[in-house]
């Protein structure tokens, strides 16, 4: 009896140091963030100094891509495949439809429960819900806090426009709105992510947390910008009366940003934390005619596109990943997509990528960390046949085709009274910052600030119609798409068609399923239930 004691004592220590040389993770996703909506690309309107920081004093992932909505982001980053291999390529998932990301994936809690870690995810899911099986915490994390939809109002809790109802839920069970009256959805999940943090049941486990936040997308459309006064109060600056609320919801996610580093450091873990920050796709923005995607007004500026579409606005992407166990901070130009997480994250965290079988993505960690040449020399934005659009990377070089939208989102859209200045260190102080008061009191070497703007060519040539033919870009050189060189490179252009065929030979049907009536809330008591 004495040795089976000393037996299971002797590798629960093995277990516990196991675990305990593991560092934390914490995945902030933003949600609808654009290039422009950062303070340090150079906007005179928006104001991130927290976000900035941090960046700054990390790896800025300066050439990462996204999907350009946000179920194919999400998708990716869960399971280390491109979407179109999961079928989760086409559009997002709304509230009435009867599908998810497919069971047979395992996702990125699942593999970290291998790894001994606790995973908890606060805020958006958006993989499905139509069947219990699909919800988060079935699907390798030991509790949500949040909603299943896609984005909800941030006060009222409610989802979905017609029909509508209520999404707000711990784990599977409905929340009791009256707790969280007239407070705001950006503090509630930022109040619970510390909560978190500082509660956990075992503190020698590593901690894995997925922040999913709903911020910056808009609301509902009868009240599409929301935020609350204090942090409207802050952009008086900005003339606009939506872009200044707009401003204001970037504010208190910035803010949200501040509160969970410090939460990190009051735990005494911050030393032994990665913090990774991403977008889940581009802005959205006022188009060619005036109407505005979501009714939002968000900056991809000076990129081209929106939301929903393959130019670089809908898909370049602003991330980071923070660390005092980064072996230096620097300004990353190597290729990377949001597929690459899982396996970066994966690495991170003491795994061994071959267990994650043939996926898509690219482990990263030791790249970025030793800043060593990448495997990644290509990517696939999209392939989408129902949209007939498809666009793809091969090394600076990017082929296009086709528009979403009818092309009125295919233009540069710049926010009213918005410019882009070389010098912001007037206008934003960052020394004020939260997370630089923060970094100082731990006596952290604190880079001086260094904003990242993204030169255009001067002369828009050679214009490019994707609707009529391809259109070739080189991004390195022209990261605004002003010059098509469709026809002054054809040899590129055959060469990437290549890469295009064997994409397509590998795409799946996409998963995509009609309306189904009886996800109506009304039959739920008025929420957005599972109904299969």
């Amino acid at each position: 009896m004495l040795y089976t004691i000393l037996f299971k004592l002797f590798y629960l220590m093995i277990y516990l140091s196991y675990c305990h040389t593991r560092p934390n993770i914490v995945f902030i996703l933003a949600d609808d963030l654009g290039w422009g909506d950062v303070s340090i690309h150079g906007s005179t309107q928006v104001r991130t100094p927290n976000i900035d920081v941090l960046a700054n004093n990390g790896i800025i992932l300066n050439n990462y891509y996204v999907s350009p909505i946000c179920t194919p982001s999400r998708s990716a980053l869960m399971t280390g495949y491109h979407p179109i291999h999961t079928g989760l390529y086409h559009n997002v998932i709304y509230n009435t439809q009867p599908w998810g990301l497919p069971l047979k994936y395992k996702i990125l809690p699942q593999y970290l429960q291998t790894l001994g870690y606790e995973s908890h995810i606060v805020g958006k899911w958006h993989l499905g819900f139509f069947k219990r099986d699909y919800l988060p915490t079935n699907r390798g994390f030991d509790s949500h806090f949040g909603f299943w939809t896609g984005h909800t109002d941030y006060y009222q809790r409610l989802s979905g426009d017609k029909p509508q109802g209520y999404d707000f839920r711990d784990n599977e069970n409905p929340i009791d709105l009256s707790q969280y009256q007239d407070m705001y959805l950006t503090d509630i999940l930022t109040n619970k992510s510390v909560d978190i943090i500082n509660n956990r049941k075992d503190p020698m486990r590593p901690l894995f947390l997925f922040v999913a936040h709903n911020a910056v997308h808009a609301a509902l459309k009868k009240n599409p910008l929301q935020a609350p006064q204090l942090y409207i109060d802050r952009f008086k600056h900005v003339s606009d009366k939506r872009r200044r609320k707009f401003c204001a919801m970037v504010s208190a996610l910035d803010d949200s940003v501040a509160d969970i580093v410090a939460a990190l450091q009051v735990a005494n873990i911050i030393n032994n934390t990665i913090i990774i920050f991403s977008t889940d796709n581009g802005a959205a923005t006022k188009g060619n005619s005036g109407w505005s995607i979501d009714n939002s007004i968000g900056s991809n500026w000076p990129l081209r596109g929106a939301k929903y579409t393959l130019f670089e606005g809908g898909v370049r992407g602003f991330a980071f990943i923070w660390s005092p166990l980064l072996k230096r901070k620097y300004r990353s130009e190597h290729l990377m997509h949001i597929q690459d997480w899982l396996p970066t994250i994966y690495s991170a965290a003491g795994g061994h990528t071959m267990e994650l079988g043939p996926i898509d993505g690219i482990d990263m960690w030791k790249v970025l960390n030793d800043n060593l040449k990448s495997n990644r020399k290509e990517l696939l934005h999209n392939i989408d046949n129902s949209w007939n659009v498809w666009a793809l990377r091969s090394g600076n070089y990017k082929l296009l085709y086709g528009q979403t939208f009818d092309g009125q989102f295919n233009n540069w859209y710049q926010p009213p009274g918005e410019s882009i200045v070389a010098n912001k260190q007037s206008i934003v102080n960052y020394k004020e910052s939260n997370v630089y008061k923060l970094f100082e009191s731990m006596s952290y070497n604190i880079k001086p600030m260094k904003q990242i703007l993204i030169k255009c060519n001067a002369k828009r040539q050679y214009l490019c119609e994707p609707k009529v033919n391809a259109c070739l870009f080189d991004i390195r050189s022209d990261p605004c798409e002003y010059n098509n060189l469709y026809h002054q490179k054809p040899e590129i252009v055959q060469s990437m068609l290549k890469l295009l065929d064997n994409y397509n030979t590998s795409i799946v049907k996409p998963c995509n399923q009609p309306y189904d009536e009886k996800a109506d809330p009304i039959y739920h008591n008025n929420w957005w239930s599972v109904w299969q």
